[in-house]
This record gives structure tokens, sequence and C-alpha cells, in this order.
């Protein structure tokens, strides 16, 4: 791995992007085509000391490690990391030629919740947990509901501030993690019916297979003829 990046603030970000000024210290959503500079970001380990909710953009990124595990991170996926982790981002080309003009970056210092419920609940989203390796994939419907909040949050921070806008700054990022955490459960309470389905017909399987004599005949299925027969990978 090579060049370290350590993030402390909203501006720095800001500053590394090519970007103006941000319009809030401790908030601000970047935009993938809006960036102007990431010169010379191949092998990448950045130290991020903010919160931060990544929407894949469609430029190759070969893998991206959190913690000790590698996300799936593939178009219409969400990532997110907590204050003080660590993520490495391996390319096979310059970062330069590969930004799109899709995905985006939600990213937000501690200190904007700091008087606020959220401060105690924050711990509830597990998907800012070094232990979550899965990546959310989102369908079309839910990423419009998550870009619908985004836009309530620039528009907050965008317009001259009143005795309201932080209140509705933090209201709506709270409102965003709830949404993502309901998808997360929607996604794992998917996966386990996809299992449980698959586990269902494997068990139909070794019946028909010991029923009919498949067993004396060819002994112990194989973990391939297994996998042949319900149109798996081996590795599945």
């Amino acid at each position: 791995m090579g060049q370290t990046v350590e993030i402390h603030s909203i501006s720095q970000i800001h500053q590394l992007g090519g970007l103006p000024k941000p319009k809030h210290p401790l908030v601000s959503v970047i935009y993938n085509r809006d960036i102007k500079t990431v010169a010379g970001l191949q092998d990448v380990r950045v130290i991020n000391n903010l919160y931060t909710v990544i929407l894949k953009s469609s430029y190759s990124c070969s893998s991206v490690s959190y913690g000790r595990n590698e996300y799936d991170y593939e178009e219409g996926t969400l990532v997110f990391t907590a204050p003080g982790q660590v993520l490495e981002f391996t390319k096979e080309q310059d970062a330069a030629q590969q930004i799109a003009t899709h995905g985006w970056s939600l990213m937000y210092h501690p200190n904007i919740f700091r008087k606020s419920d959220l401060t105690d609940k924050i711990n509830k989203y597990s998907f800012f947990h070094y232990d979550s390796n899965e990546a959310l994939h989102l369908s079309d419907k839910e990423k419009s509901s998550i870009e619908d909040l985004l836009g309530k949050v620039v528009l907050e921070y965008s317009q001259h501030p009143d005795r309201h806008s932080q209140h509705l700054i933090v209201s709506n990022i709270e409102l965003l993690l709830d949404y993502c955490l309901r998808f997360y459960d929607r996604q794992f309470f998917s996966r386990t019916n996809l299992n449980n389905d698959t586990i269902s017909r494997f068990e139909r399987f070794l019946l028909h297979y010991y029923e009919t004599e498949q067993a004396g005949q060819q002994g112990v299925p194989s973990v391939e003829y297994c996998a042949r027969q319900l149109h798996l990978s081996p590795n599945y």
C-alpha cells in the first residue's frame, strides 16, 4: 500500500478534491462529478476521522478493504465508515483517469450532533462498525429515498442559516441512517429467505439421491456434484 492520507475536517476533504470552501464546517455532500483533483492516488490508505456514507460510482475499483474485510463494492452500493477507521483503496489505474460523473459521499464531523439525541443513538447503526463486512446494496427505489434526504441536507446547509438549520440537518442525517438500517435489515432478511430456500432444495436433493440408490452406485455425492444439481457454485 502506497500513500497514507489522514482526514480531520470537511475543509481538508474539499482541499484534497480541488473543491470550493465548504458551505458548512461540519457537513458536506460531495458529488464525484465536482471533484477536480485526485492527483497520484493509486494505492491509498485513508485514515478517516469523519463519519462517511459513500455511494459507489461507476469508476473501476478492484477492491476496498475496511478493517479486516474486503467489500463487494459494486455499482449502487453504500459503504459506511466511522471516525478513526481505515479504508484501503486498490486501483489498477491512476484514480485521475477513473473518476466518473456518478456517485457521492456524505461526510460529517462528530461535533455536528454533539448536542442532539443522535449522540446516544449513533452506536445502534451497526453498519459503521468494523465487524460489518458487507456493503449495503440499494434498489433504485431505495437509492431514490436516500438521495431525497441527501438533497434536504444540502438544501439546509446551502441556504442562510437560522435557528432551525442545525436541527434539520441532523434530523435528516438521522432519518437517512434510519432508512439505511431498514434497508440493511431487508438485505439480510432476503438473504436468510434465499439461504433457507437453498437448504430446502439441498435437503430434497439428498433425499432423492439416497432414495433412488444413487449413493450405492456412486458413493457420497461430492461438493461439485451437489453444486451442479442445485445450479450453484461449489464455493457457495
